[in-house]
């Protein structure tokens, strides 16, 4: 039995909400597919993970410094109404959500985003910040909107271009599609739509430090900052598992012991708490590598 199957039959998943799953290592790409699911599904802000990923390309390749002011990139979204304590948020401080905000009504998966016509980033700015900058942490779809945002600046195309020639084409991606706001910018926090076994490429190649099929695309040393500081990922309960999940039961996880890595797809419409559908998942990824160090 394959892998994937057999993290199917751990996870004891019965309400039909599991779409899709992949586990991936050395032996290679192990997927699982209901019949009625798509090819591609939403997984919402695990695009997280692959927005930290790209922000540390161009930290590698010394585009981009961590320490940079977010907002300065951006002189023609500055208006009366911003906070002038923008002008202090880094981009280390986007990356953790300590930008400083208390709430930002910007979420394009929501019902709370209006925009119109005016570019996100204005709205954004207006937004208070009575917080300091690097402390307070308010997890937002913002955040990761705005880190897209300093990646289009900085390669000189959107996120889901710059996604495609550095990690599509390279790790083989099959399918991928990623929603933009109106005017065109590709949004960071959300509105992924891929197949499990290209998304589990990814936290393969983070399980294996960087490195893809005798490649290096990413430095070891940002993946230690990453998993150190939880940028676009989280350490689960103290495991050799790090994550990135999405609203209603998707995620990426990979192990910082071994190269082995997992991604699933459910549905919104799973009858568990939030909370457990991904813990269902990453309780059986740990099984099932307690099955493998039995083997």
């Amino acid at each position: 039995m394959s892998r994937a199957l057999r993290l199917r039959e751990l996870a004891q998943i019965t309400d039909g909400s599991l779409l899709d799953l992949a586990v991936i290592t050395p032996d290679g790409l192990e997927s699982w597919k209901a019949e009625t699911a798509n090819t591609c599904n939403n997984g919402h802000s695990t695009i997280k993970l692959f927005v930290s990923v790209c922000i540390g390309m161009l930290w590698d390749a010394g585009v981009l410094d961590l320490q940079e002011k977010a907002a300065a990139l951006f002189p023609a979204c500055w208006t009366a109404e911003m906070d002038p304590r923008w002008r202090d948020v880094t981009v280390e401080n986007v990356l953790r959500h300590r930008i400083g905000f208390e709430a930002v009504h910007i979420d394009y998966e929501g019902e709370t985003v209006c925009c119109g016509g005016e570019d996100s980033l204005i709205t954004l700015f207006r937004t208070p910040l009575p917080h300091p900058q690097g402390s307070f942490y308010r997890y937002s779809d913002a955040a990761y909107y705005l880190l897209a945002r300093i990646i289009e600046v900085k390669a000189g195309m959107t996120l889901e271009a710059f996604i495609r020639r550095q990690l599509a084409r390279p790790m083989g991606f099959r399918d991928f599609a990623i929603a933009s706001d109106p005017l065109g910018h590709t949004l960071g926090g959300g509105c992924m739509y891929a197949r499990a076994g290209d998304m589990a490429k990814l936290g393969y190649l983070l399980a294996c430090h960087g490195i893809w099929e005798g490649r290096r695309l990413l430095s070891d040393g940002y993946i230690q900052q990453m998993q150190a500081n939880e940028w676009g990922l989280t350490h689960f309960r103290d495991s050799e598992l790090y994550v990135k999940t999405g609203a209603y039961g998707q995620g990426i996880a990979f192990s910082c012991r071994r190269p082995l890595a997992a991604a699933w797809h459910r549905a919104p419409y799973a009858v568990r708490p939030v909370p457990d559908r991904n813990d269902m998942m990453l309780e059986s990824l740990e099984r099932l590598i307690a099955q493998e160090n039995r083997r």
